[in-house]
């Protein structure tokens, strides 16, 4: 599109622009809309939540939406007043939001917080590790092969029974008795 369109079309009402854009997808026409309005719906939005990059999404999502809605959108009071309201919407949306989040973060986090390891607890841990890996080592090479597919390559019994070229059950029946053998280690360590 040549460079004096553009600069007609912000010549263009807010009326004209808005019915190019729902009634034939114009997306020039949005683009002159989106260039008329979005420098004063950011520095509205700026000035009620004081972050940049949440004022910036704010006003993008906006404009998303309008783009999204163009089909059906009906706006009953000039453009600036129905922009200016749906931002507002959305700032109020942002404060709930942040309030819920605020509210809900710190249990959170503390639910998740976890403790540094004592030194016994990491000995118990190596232990543990060093008693499985034997017992996986020791299995008999069809169990241990069924088995590492579906622990550490986390492969169905379908997709290891392909690559093996064994049934299913087969598998079935090696992990079962995979499992068997290392609580009964575990149990009797």
């Amino acid at each position: 599109m040549p460079n004096t369109t553009k600069i007609l079309l912000l010549e263009v009402t807010d009326i004209e622009l808005l019915d190019r854009i729902c009634r034939n997808d114009d997306a020039h026409a949005f683009q002159a809309l989106y260039l008329r309005y979005w420098e004063r719906l950011y520095v509205d939005a700026f000035h009620k939540v004081h972050s940049r990059e949440d004022a910036s999404d704010l006003v993008q999502d906006l404009f998303v939406a309008l783009w999204e809605k163009r089909g059906t959108l009906q706006v009953q009071t000039t453009l600036a007043t129905y922009l200016h309201a749906a931002l507002k919407n959305r700032i109020l949306n942002y404060f709930k939001h942040q309030a819920v989040r605020d509210k809900h973060i710190p249990g959170v986090s503390d639910a998740f917080r976890v403790e540094p390891e004592t030194a016994c607890e990491a000995v118990i841990r190596r232990e543990l590790h060093v008693n499985i890996d034997e017992e996986i080592t020791s299995m008999p090479d069809k169990m241990r092969r069924v088995f590492l597919l579906s622990r550490n390559n986390e492969l169905t019994a379908n997709q290891i029974a392909s690559k093996l070229s064994i049934s299913e059950q087969t598998v079935r029946n090696h992990i079962t008795a995979a499992l068997k053998r290392l609580r009964c280690r575990l149990q009797h360590r």
